[in-house]
């Protein structure tokens, strides 16, 4: 049996840890890429 609560949080966790990781990789690429096309 899968419990949809169970995989509303386990999914909603995932999405806590990877956003961050995401939005520093996005960074870590447009700012260098910012300062290198002025």
């Amino acid at each position: 049996m899968s419990h949809p609560v169970i995989y509303t949080l386990t999914t909603f966790m995932i999405w806590l840890w990877t956003t961050p990781l995401i939005c520093q990789d996005a960074d870590a690429v447009i700012i260098p890429y910012g300062r290198a096309s002025r």
